[in-house]
């Protein structure tokens, strides 16, 4: 049995590019993603803790309330996604893969977000825009899912359940937008922040 020299080159140079992966994605990419999950969970909850007590405030505060997150949201993505602009889904096979997915998903989440958003306005029923949190939980779910295929890292799996179980419990909560929009911050806080800060600890690479 012969080993054709290319072919063993390419297996190698493969092999390479699994292998050689550095931790800068995992860190930009758990910035960001602690960063949304910490934001937006505290959002829903100030959101929740208002409409659950029925608490009077100046429209300044749920202005306030509803811009704040996405301004420093914005801040933190533009400049550690700058920083990272030359490989933005990192290096080697795995993190590119995973990375494709993350922003693929991103795209289907914010196209969502248009049609979910028209569709409310033209009929004047914003109960339907509470589709959209549910549609996210499963692509985040989807997502996660296919992450730890890719890496095979058993917490990966794990969040994954936890969006795929946050869905119907959001739809049980449809008709109680206090307890709906509480029960959404726990569910960012849990399964984006936490497993956002735990990529920028690096603890996803002893998993």
């Amino acid at each position: 049995m012969t080993i054709d020299k290319k072919s063993a080159e390419g297996d190698l140079a493969f092999m390479r590019a699994i292998l050689e992966e550095n931790d800068t994605y995992d860190r930009t990419f758990g910035i960001n993603y602690f960063a949304a999950g910490l934001l937006y969970g505290l959002q829903c909850l100030a959101n929740g803790i208002l409409l659950l007590g029925a608490i009077d405030v100046p429209t300044w505060v749920w202005l306030a309330i509803g811009i704040m997150p996405t301004v420093l949201f914005l801040t933190i993505n533009i400049s550690f996604g700058w920083q990272n602009r030359e490989r933005p889904f990192g290096t080697g096979t795995g993190k590119r893969a995973i990375g494709g997915a993350f922003a693929g998903g991103g795209m289907a989440i914010l196209v969502s977000a248009c049609i979910f958003g028209w569709v409310a306005y033209d009929r004047a029923d914003w109960t339907i825009w509470f589709l959209y949190p549910i549609v996210v939980c499963v692509f985040q779910g989807a997502i996660w899912f296919t992450a730890m295929i890719v890496r095979r890292r058993k917490w990966y799996g794990l969040t994954a359940l936890g969006w795929f179980a946050s869905a119907p419990v959001l739809a049980i909560f449809m008709n109680q937008a206090g307890a709906y929009v509480s029960a959404l911050g726990i569910f960012l806080l849990l399964f984006m922040a936490l497993p956002g800060y735990v990529m920028l600890q690096n603890k996803s690479m002893k998993n």
